[in-house]
């Protein structure tokens, strides 16, 4: 099984991956329990044109367990 990051699959537009994050394994249960907090990204990259580019605007993790990756969509 390959292993791939979120911040890649943005990155590079691989939605389908993001989709079916459970075809990861049990990483992916472990990093998406439910999904609830999950759901909103899909709903954003979905909103993503062709000629937009992702901007990380903060990437660390709260109380040293709860990753909160935050990003923009810009037009080039």
């Amino acid at each position: 099984m390959l292993i791939w990051t979120t911040k890649e699959c943005l990155i590079n537009k691989e939605y389908g991956k993001l989709i079916t994050y459970e075809n990861a394994g049990n990483s992916a249960h472990n990093a998406v329990p439910t999904n609830e907090h999950y759901l909103p990204l899909i709903y954003v990259t979905g909103l993503q044109s062709e000629d937009d580019n992702i901007s990380f605007i903060y990437e660390g993790f709260q109380n040293s367990s709860i990753s909160m990756r935050s990003f923009i969509l810009n037009k080039s």
